[in-house]
Order: structure tokens, then sequence, then C-alpha cells
């Protein structure tokens, strides 16, 4: 017992330790470029993270969530939750540049987290946070998790969320339906991590038909609660109307 309170202990350190040099080197660059000059040739920080972004925008200026691309792809047709999670930046940080992407760095350092649990199940807490570390330190990710990134939300919250489905505690199983339906929010491409969240309910030796059961009835049940949320949303922009029309109604208007 006393070497198992020693381990858990030496655990939460390092996990700790490992926190805090993951936020020192992104949080303080939240301002600034994302240090590749292929972003700035295709032209990421004008294209990309506006379109992820600027329902978030609207949703602060007006008080109401619109569409702001006429349900294109990037806006609410399939990425809504990302326009809510910047919504949610642009209220704890203002209209500012970094406002957006403080969901993405904390998710990423969350995702980096979730791993060095993953493997420190697996060896000695030692190597897994040192490994973790050497590997989130590469310079794509320091330089892809300091934007605000679609595909880093979504790995972050798979990550997560196979470190919560591995668990024998329920309440931890129903937070990883809960991360995954949230991916499913951020972009369509989720849906290809179905498999793995399919994968991890199906190796479990306790109960594994009746946990995958219910494990995909609550993904069904978790997305339609967010999915009519979204609806409610836009619709209450407009009342009863299509919430496509709301900015091609304020352009006859103006």
């Amino acid at each position: 017992m006393a070497r198992l309170a020693s381990r858990k202990k030496r655990r939460w350190f390092i996990g700790v330790a490992l926190c805090l040099v993951l936020g020192a080197l992104r949080l303080p660059w939240r301002e600034a470029d994302g240090g590749n000059w292929a972003y700035w040739s295709y032209a990421f920080f004008v294209t990309d993270e506006q379109s992820y972004t600027d329902g978030g925008r609207l949703a602060v200026l007006t008080s109401r969530f619109l569409d702001p691309e006429m349900s294109e792809p990037p806006t609410f047709l399939g990425s809504w939750g990302m326009h809510f999670l910047s919504y949610l930046g642009y209220r704890f940080d203002g209209l500012t540049l970094s406002a957006a992407r403080w969901p993405t760095m904390i998710l990423a350092i969350v995702g980096w987290l979730a791993a060095y649990v993953i493997v420190s199940r697996r060896t000695n807490e030692v190597l897994a946070g040192i490994v973790v570390l050497l590997i989130s330190c590469n310079p794509a990710s320091l330089a892809y998790e300091r934007v605000a990134s679609t595909d880093i939300v979504i790995g972050a919250l798979v990550v997560v969320g196979y470190a919560l489905v591995t668990s024998r505690r329920l309440w931890k199983t129903c937070l990883d339906v809960l991360c995954m339906a949230l991916a499913l929010t951020i972009k369509p491409t989720a849906f290809a991590f179905l498999i793995l969240f399919g994968l991890a309910l199906l190796v479990r030796r306790d109960q594994r038909w009746r946990r995958f059961a219910y494990g995909i009835a609550a993904l069904v049940i978790s997305f339609g609660i967010l999915w009519a949320a979204r609806q409610a949303c836009l619709h209450a922009a407009v009342g009863d109307g299509d919430p496509r029309l709301v900015l091609v109604e304020a352009r006859r208007g103006s």
C-alpha cells in the first residue's frame, strides 16, 4: 500500500510539472504567429482561423449565434462546436487575437496530459513524463497548438476520451462519451475516430457488449442533445425562420 501511495504521489507530481512546462511553451505565445512559414503562405490566419471563429465574434457582438457563411462547411453546418469555443474565448479575453486561441491551447495541454496518463499506466511514470514531454515539444505541435485549430481540438478530445473509456468507473465512461460527442461538433472528420471509441469499449473484459451498446446509445443521445442546442441557438436569432437568412436580411435592410 505504501508503495502504491508513493507511486500515485509521484505520478501527480510529474503530471503537475508536465502541465506547467506544456503551458509555458504555449500560453505566452498565444498572440504570436504559428512559427511556421507554411501557415503564412497558406494564409492560415486569414482563412482557417477566421472561418472557425467568426461565429463566436458575431455572438459576442450581437448576443446571438448567427451563421456567418451561409452554412458553408467550416461554419455552423459542420463545425458549430468550434464557433462556440471561440465564443467562450472571446467572452473570457475580449475581442483580441488570442481570445479564440485559448480553447485550442488549453485542450492541447489537456490532451498531452491524458497521453501521459495512458502511458504512465503501462510503464514507469518518470519515463512516461519524459516521453510525452519530448514528443509534445516537436516543432509542428508547438506551432499548430498555438492557433485556433479544429484538428488539435479533435485530437485532444479523442485522446482524453480514450484515457477515460479505459477506466472502470462509470462516470469516466460518461465523460468519454461527452468528449466524443463534442469532437463530432468540432469537425465531421471526427467520425473516423468512432472506430477507436467502439474498439475501446469492446476490449473491456467486464460486460463488454453491454458497455458497447450503452456507449453507442449514450453517444447518439449526447450528440442529439448538442444538435438540438445548436438549432435552438441559431433559430433564436430569427425566430422560426431559417438562420441562414440572418445576414441576408441584414444586408437588405442596410
